[in-house]
């Protein structure tokens, strides 16, 4: 006789657990049916069906699944239910918020990190800010508002923690005025979309105040250097790749942040051996694209030109160059430099201002002695007509003397 397999009973599904019916039950009464929970990898699991498609989000929640979270559940859904309804936020937003740091909770100091990180994200995403951007006004100073807020005695207040925070730059005012903007945009990127107290938010009078005044005595004549003074500066460095990257800056008229950015090209139009700079900077009204460069000798103590091929070094792999994590790099090493520590001193004496881009309007300045067309002397430089005649210098007292007695 055939055999027959023996007839397979269903089991029983396991009865739901009172806690579970009864916190089902609370949730619809909070929220509605439209809300509901489970189980998912030890958490719980919430989520929101609306609209006759049963269209919906769900998010996890911070909290392990079992009764012993069912009061903190209950509290954290009733508020998010008022986020997304009253606040009209999306259920993930509205828990971003709810679970956002707080720095009178000890667990969540490492969240101020991440807050930076969300921060980051939202400008490159919203504001397509570049990376050097986020670097030189933002990253630095929130670091320091970091530091402050993970410290054993975090502040309390958005005025307290600006006001501890600025302190590296407290005599630079230029510097401590961004550090306040950047501070400041962060914390009310917290408070209006990461669920942060509004006591982190800083009043306009007092953002004001954190900035200071700048007194009449702080502000400074930009100057240029003359070429004995760049080549006095190149002779005392000891360092090949920072003598190199000075001496770049001299011959070409660069950026310090365009160091990074260099390129020896054949030109076609004449088949030479070219520099080529692919650095673009962004501006209020568009880009400068990457352009050519042009070499304009200094000229050493005999009045004949200083020549440096180092465009050929570069192609064979013979200009070493050192290490620049920022645009700051430069201004650090020449701060550093005894003969550079002079030439300040000097200059400030005189009420002027030295500065790494007085190596860029020592270019101007004897492009300018050589070359007529202003036209052509800005777009060599990477910047509009307009630009280099309102911030470079193209003529000192010495030049402008000399160029006059020239016409005897």
């Amino acid at each position: 006789m055939p055999s027959f397999p023996a007839a397979v009973v269903p089991s029983m599904p396991a009865p739901t657990p009172k806690w579970l019916t009864g916190f089902r039950a609370v949730v619809h009464s909070i929220a509605g049916r439209g809300w509901s929970v489970k189980e998912s990898r030890g958490r719980i699991r919430l989520s929101v069906r609306y609209g006759a498609e049963g269209k919906g989000s769900s998010v996890t929640l911070p909290l392990e699944w079992g009764a012993h979270s069912v009061a903190d559940a209950l509290d954290l859904i009733r508020r998010l239910h008022h986020g997304t309804t009253i606040g009209n936020r999306s259920l993930r937003d509205a828990l971003r918020l709810e679970t956002a740091p707080d720095a009178a909770n000890v667990d969540s100091r490492g969240q101020w990190a991440q807050l930076v990180d969300t921060f980051h994200h939202d400008l490159k995403t919203h504001d397509r800010i570049k990376e050097c951007t986020w670097t030189d006004s933002y990253g630095r100073f929130l670091a320091a508002a970091v530091a402050e807020l993970e410290g054993s005695r975090p502040p309390a207040n958005g005025y307290d923690l600006i006001t501890r925070a600025l302190a590296p730059w407290a005599a630079m005012p230029r510097s401590r005025s961004i550090a306040v903007n950047a501070i400041c945009r962060w914390l009310d990127f917290g408070v209006d979309h990461c669920g942060l107290s509004d006591s982190w938010r800083v009043s306009a009078s007092s953002r004001k105040r954190l900035k200071g005044r700048e007194v009449p005595g702080e502000r400074r004549e930009k100057t240029t250097l003359t070429d004995a003074e760049i080549l006095q500066l190149i002779a005392s460095i000891r360092s090949e790749p920072w003598a190199n990257a000075i001496k770049l800056l001299a011959l070409y008229g660069l950026r310090p942040e365009e160091l990074n950015h260099l390129e020896a090209r054949t030109d076609a139009r004449k088949d030479e051996l070219r520099m080529w700079c692919g650095y673009s900077k962004t501006c209020g009204r568009g880009s400068t694209p990457p352009r050519w460069l042009f070499p304009v000798p200094l000229a050493g103590a005999d009045g004949e030109p200083v020549i440096w091929n180092l465009v050929g070094a570069m192609a064979i792999g013979q200009l070493p160059l050192p290490p620049l994590s920022d645009k700051f790099a430069v201004g650090t090493f020449l701060r550093r430099q005894v003969v550079w520590q002079q030439l300040v001193s000097s200059y400030k004496e005189r009420g002027l201002w030295v500065r790494p881009y007085s190596l860029r309007d020592a270019y101007a300045t004897r492009a300018h002695q050589r070359i007529a067309n202003t036209a052509a002397i800005s777009t060599a430089m990477g910047h509009s007509l307009r630009v280099h005649s309102d911030s470079y210098i193209s003529a000192t007292e010495h030049t402008t003397a000399e160029a006059f007695d020239a016409i005897g």
